[in-house]
């Protein structure tokens, strides 16, 4: 299991992206999208670790949602059940009847991805995101959406549309460069606010924000 509890240099690399987003940033950065280029980069682990980073401010509320229903993962990083969550919600549960507290910090909210479903691509859109989610997700002060990688699977540019930032995530030495630049044409293509790249798994410390060359 990935440690909740990141070194100082990690916590620093962090508190770094949440200094942008809170103030570095001219558009208000409320709703914002994590996902990569392909299978295996960490988007979860970093999702996870900039919501807590962005949750240590006591004055923030912040919800972390796992919108990456081919392979969830939030539930198991806050050892908390997968069940009851954004596919219960948006199959008309009341909402807040699914959010769940994470014990490591009060200030942050979950919403696991909730009971499985065959076909993702075709659950979301046929569900009025913008319209359910979104509208919810305003009560909180930043809402984090680990979602599936942009590569692989169609859900994520409509996701990401409805979000006011995108980060990609990057896995150092391993994600091929081509794949990197054909998910940053499909994010400009969807009209994503793509706000730069984390480039993870370094040797030294992780991560480095805003690689704005790819």
């Amino acid at each position: 299991m990935v440690s909740l509890t990141p070194p100082r240099d990690t916590a620093d690399q962090y508190a770094k992206i949440r200094q942008y987003i809170l103030n570095g940033n001219p558009r208000k950065i409320r709703i914002l999208a994590v996902t990569s280029a392909g299978h295996g980069e960490g988007s979860t682990t970093v999702a996870a670790q900039l919501a807590l980073s962005l949750a240590s401010n006591p004055a923030l509320s912040i919800l972390l949602v796992d919108a990456n229903l081919r392979k969830p993962d939030i539930h198991r990083l806050f050892q908390v059940d997968q069940e009851n969550g954004l596919t219960d919600f948006l199959r008309q549960k009341d909402f807040h009847t699914v959010l769940k507290k994470a014990s490591i910090n009060n200030n942050l909210s979950l919403l696991t991805s909730g009971k499985s479903v065959s076909d993702p691509s075709e659950f979301f859109n046929a569900t009025d995101i913008e319209q359910k989610l979104i509208r919810e997700a305003v009560k909180f002060d930043h809402v984090i959406m680990d979602c599936p990688p942009v590569d692989a699977y169609p859900e994520t540019t409509m996701l990401a549309s409805h979000c006011d930032g995108v980060i990609l995530v990057v896995q150092a030495g391993e994600t091929r460069r081509e794949l990197v630049l054909d998910a940053q044409e499909q994010m400009i293509h969807a009209k994503v606010n793509l706000l730069g790249v984390v480039l993870n798994r370094r040797k030294y410390y992780i991560p480095d924000f805003l690689y704005k060359n790819l």
